[in-house]
């Protein structure tokens, strides 16, 4: 009996187990983090609410069985622990948010906010983002990559990238953002925020919006970019690599004449100008002036001969010699990056310690840039309420740089037909000595060094007395010592002429900036309502101080710049030196209201005193309000599956400006010595006390969508700045002793739009492809002059209007100002044209202006607006494609609508000959070509004198030469490919990419200059690099 029983249980047992089985599922697949989407090895996979579990493999994967209606529990240390409920699911792929703190929250004004808390205009770039292409510097590797933001690019080693957020809103002022880097406010003075290591930096965040940079009041008038650096992360310790080399080639250069084209061309323009002065002429008196005046050889000791050609250019011309002096000055390019890292992080602190190594050496002979850095992140959990930390850097860069374009520029209009010799010391055409036509390979014996040492600490005390308070002060600095030092040998021409003998020059220069940052906030949570509560205090101040000396006159070159009182001509020693100092003091309230995710409210008040302004006008306070509707939280929208994310964002806000030079306000005095007294002469500038902050009014409105559960997202934002009180220089006149003052005159205005959205287009296991874009449109406006003045123009010493730098009431800041051309004369114009009273002469072949008031006369009254140096719309896009552990990543960015004064191909299609030249005067006119693109040169026979010769417009004269600067960039395009986990594992690496990148592959344009974005003043290169990423 018993043993009856003993069999119907254990059938009962194996039927329980059975149908127990038949309940359960197996459920695969792989743990990733992110922001990183790193896979997470020994990963914690369990059913909740049992002892059943596993744990992922070295490729992140797992595998369970478990009932249907289970609910899965990942978990990994560092990382936020996710329930997800199984269901009908028998693959689920988890990605677990990071719970460090660098994830969520940035550090502003001495605190820490979330960047969920920032309801107003924000942008966010990952690390992962900035890293795709090889850059060393953030602001090139925001290029075409945020909204509303425009980047041009350096043009050559030891310059900076200018950065632009959301068009112009002053006249005088500068247009660059404020940098805050771990808290620390930087701008880009001496290299500052380019100064800050790529490879260091987690997250950026652009601020574009009053209510956004509010936070920064006097400050944040063009913007704010926010810099979170890398902090050390929960879990074994990790060493990182990454480094990179590349090479530059020259991308695109203006086809220039060669010696027969350019000899042709001097050949008509100088017989050009004989028809022209005598039209009546016979061709025996044609063929005279041609045989004496023009083949004839120019005789440079006694100025006898012709006037056209030297007799090196009439053989250069037979033997049709072509001499390049471009190729003497330059070379391949070369730039290299290295940074490595080590951190880790527990429970109780973590760390971050990098050191990184850049070098540049540019295209152009002595021209080169190297850089050092290094930095410690660092905080600690000293008690439960207690934490401390340290962000500190230190960069050192050493610079070959140019004070000016001389060598370039001289070597790239060097005549073709002159043999190239170091031995000479000036250039020339047909033979004419030029004393300031350098020799660039003279030049290049010209020392000029730059060094560049830098420390920046931000310092944190962090005391958390009870939940949701936190009392925090931060002490932050950032010093800068920068030197210079020139030496020109005496036996270069620059030396003989201007008397030097040997020049050396000395320029010592510090800038020390501290701040100190005091905070107390307050989080609380009950039920669906979240408040937050800021008030802050920052003091902040810069001092600078330099020192000049120049010496001239030197017994040898030898010692160089290292002994500057080595120097003979004692009378002619220049010293200087000059003390600054600024202060600013500020008081920030700042409340959030959250009311179950659907309502949020922001409200922020901002105090700043500063002393560039007298007492009674230091005090600007800076409010700004914003609020966002989270619709997709509504009931009304739980049904719907359309929309995963719907966010409407307005804020309102008000910020300033205070770039102005130290003691405006002040008349300033230099002291001399007058028959052995004391004197005291003004600067010129005369001080206005009443002078205070620009002001800035911004309304902002925009919308955050999602789609396909986050797969697609998109951002619109729209808004409209009005500035008024703007800092401008306005002239006084003579009677009153001074040339110049400040005051609070100007006002522009400034609209526009901006549009971004990314979108996972494909996402499954082996093949992932993502696209990404953003454009932009803005537009300035000047509204207000000094009282009723309706335009401003700048006028150069010699009378004439410049075509930029004008001010017109109703146009953009930016705009170009001159002349439209009329077209190429021809035959058939001259009745008409001989009716108009043009200021130069005007005949068949010749460009002439529109008489566009129509009166009769080509005066400055004709000039107009033709257009501005800003973009109507700008942007970017990306697309990367990956299929197991291959990617393959483009960057583009563009800009359309522009124009831009290009002075180097305006030189080019202005030459007679007698300079370098383009090859479209190729398409000249002539009596046989009279439907040509450009008008026919004219070289003027010197023995005619002044009266007699032909004067003629030049294209720089109208709009002929102004270029349409719209371009299509490919920034960059990369293959990548990263080891597989077994593999990497194997080799006890934690993770291995090898990369390849070109930059700058085409540019699409009608530019006709060097480059639309760079401008004309050195070569738009590109760039091939391999890289190699490596950590363990």
């Amino acid at each position: 009996m018993k043993r009856n029983r003993r069999i119907y249980f254990s059938f009962l047992f194996m039927f329980c187990c059975t149908l127990m089985m038949a309940q359960n599922k197996i459920v695969k697949g792989t743990v990733t983090g992110y922001p990183e989407a790193e896979v997470l090895i020994g990963a914690s996979v369990s059913v909740k609410g049992t002892s059943q579990g596993t744990i992922t493999d070295i490729d992140g994967k797992y595998s369970i069985s478990v009932p249907s209606d289970a609910v899965l529990v990942f978990s990994y240390l560092g990382y936020a622990t996710k329930e997800i409920p199984v269901k009908n699911q028998a693959v689920l792929n988890v990605s677990l948010q990071s719970s460090a703190q660098d994830i969520e929250e940035v550090i502003v004004v001495g605190t820490s906010l979330k960047k969920s808390d920032l309801t107003g205009a924000v942008t966010s770039v990952s690390a992962k983002v900035l890293e795709e292409k090889p850059v060393t510097n953030i602001n090139e590797a925001l290029q075409g990559r945020v909204a509303g933001v425009f980047v041009s690019n350096a043009a050559k080693p030891g310059d900076d990238a200018s950065i632009r957020i959301r068009g112009v809103n002053t006249i005088n002022s500068t247009t660059d953002p404020i940098y805050v880097v771990d808290g620390l406010v930087m701008d880009n003075w001496g290299g500052g925020f380019n100064s800050v290591n790529l490879n260091d930096v987690a997250s950026i965040e652009v601020l574009k919006d009053a209510s956004a940079t509010a936070l920064y009041g006097s400050r944040a008038s063009n913007g704010v970019i926010l810099i979170t650096t890398k902090k050390g992360k929960v879990g074994k310790g990790s060493v990182t690599y990454d480094g990179w080399v590349g090479f530059q080639t020259n991308a695109k250069l203006p086809e220039t004449m060669d010696t027969k084209q350019l000899f042709e061309l001097r050949k008509d323009a100088a017989m050009n100008s004989f028809d022209a002065r005598y039209p009546n002429a016979t061709d025996a008196e044609r063929n005279q002036f041609l045989n004496n005046r023009v083949m004839t050889p120019y005789q440079q000791n006694d100025g006898s001969g012709g006037y056209v050609f030297a007799q090196y250019e009439l053989d250069a011309y037979v033997n049709n010699d072509n001499y390049n002096w471009l190729d003497e000055v330059t070379r391949t390019g070369f730039e290299q990056n290295h940074a490595l890292s080590f951190s880790g992080a527990s429970d109780k602190g973590s760390y971050y310690l990098s050191l990184g190594f850049a070098d540049k050496k540019g295209m152009v002979e002595k021209l080169s840039d190297r850089k050092y850095n290094g930095r410690i992140n660092a905080d600690y959990l000293v008690k439960s309420w207690l934490k401390v930390g340290t962000n500190t850097s230190f960069v050192r860069t050493e610079s070959e740089i140019f004070s000016d374009d001389g060598v370039y520029d001289k070597a790239r209009g060097a005549n073709p037909m002159l043999p190239i010799s170091e031995d000479i010391y000036t250039l020339n055409y047909g033979g004419k000595y030029d004393q300031n036509y350098f020799n660039p390979l003279r030049t290049l014996k010209i020392d000029n060094n730059r060094r560049r040492n830098r420390i920046s600490s931000a310092n944190f005390l962090n005391i958390n007395p009870i939940k949701g308070l936190n009392i925090r002060t931060t002490f932050s600095f950032d010093y800068l010592q920068e030197d210079r030092f020139k030496y020109t040998p005496k036996d270069i021409q620059e030396s003989i002429r201007y008397s030097q003998d040997g020049q050396a020059e000395h320029t010592r220069d510090y800038r020390m900036m501290w701040q100190w940052d005091n905070s107390i906030s307050y989080d609380k949570a009950f039920g669906n309502h979240k408040i937050n509560a800021l008030f802050s205090t920052s003091t902040s101040r810069i001092d600078r101080d330099y020192t000049y000396a120049t010496g001239k006159g030197y017994g040898a070159d030898r010692y160089n710049y290292y002994n500057i009182g080595m120097n003979y001509k004692t009378a002619e020693r220049s010293i200087g030196s000059d003390f600054t100092t600024s202060t600013l003091m500020s008081y920030v309230l700042r409340a959030n209201y959250n009311y179950a995710d659907k309502y949020l409210l922001t409200a922020t008040a901002r105090f700043d005193g500063s002393s560039k302004f007298a007492k009674g006008n230091r005090w600007g306070a800076f409010p700004s309000f914003s609020a966002a509707w989270n619709v997709t939280q509504e009931d009304f929208m739980k049904e719907q599956n359309i929309f995963s994310q719907l966010k409407l964002r307005v804020g309102y806000g008000m910020v300033g400006n205070q770039a102005i030079d130290d003691y405006s306000f002040y008349t300033l005095y230099d002291v001399g010595l007058e028959d052995g007294k004391a004197s005291y002469k003004p600067r010129g500038r005369r001080g206005t006390e009443d002078i205070t902050w620009e002001s800035q009014r911004q309304i902002n409105v925009g919308l955050d969508m999602g789609f396909l559960n986050g797969r697609i997202t998109a951002s619109i934002d729209g808004f409209l700045i009005k500035n008024k009180n703007l800092l401008m220089v306005r002239s006084l006149p003579l009677t009153s002793g001074f040339s110049t003052a400040y005051d609070n005159i100007g006002a522009i205005n400034n609209k526009g739009v901006e549009f971004s959205m990314n979108a996972k287009l494909i996402q499954n296991k082996d093949f992932q492809w993502n696209l990404s874009a953003n454009i932009s449109a803005d537009r300035n406006e000047v509204t207000q002059l000094f009282v009723d003045t309706k335009a401003i123009y700048n006028i150069d010493d010699d009378r004439n209007v410049g075509k930029e730098g004008n001010l017109f009431i109703g146009e953009s800041r930016n705009n170009i100002y001159c002349w439209r051309t009329g077209g190429i004369a021809q035959v058939y114009d001259m009745d008409r044209l001989k009716e108009i009273n043009f200021p130069r002469t005007v005949n068949p072949g010749d460009l002439y202006p529109e008489d566009v008031t129509g009166d009769g006369e080509v005066n400055q009254y004709d000039m107009v607006v033709i257009g501005s140096t800003d973009p109507k719309f700008y942007g970017g896009f990306s697309t990367d494609f990956t299929y197991k552990g291959i990617t393959l990543n483009a960057v583009f960015n563009y800009s359309y609508g522009a124009k831009k004064l290009s002075p180097y191909y305006e030189s080019l299609i202005s030459s007679t000959g007698k300079s370098i030249a383009s090859v479209d005067l190729v398409d000249r006119w002539s009596p046989e070509n009279p439907n040509a693109r450009f008008p026919r040169p004219i070289y003027n026979d010197p023995q005619d004198g002044e009266t007699n010769a032909y004067n003629a417009f030049s294209a720089g004269q109208m709009d002929f030469a102004v270029q349409d600067a719209s371009y299509l960039r490919l920034s960059s395009l990369s293959l990548a490919y990263t080891f597989p986990s077994r593999m990497v594992e194997k080799m006890k690496l934690g993770s291995l990419r090898v990369y390849t990148t070109a930059s700058n592959l085409f540019c699409w344009t009608p530019y006709k200059g060097y480059d639309p974005e760079t401008g004309d003043w050195y070569p738009p290169t590109r760039m091939f690099v391999l890289g190699l990423n490596i950590s363990f």
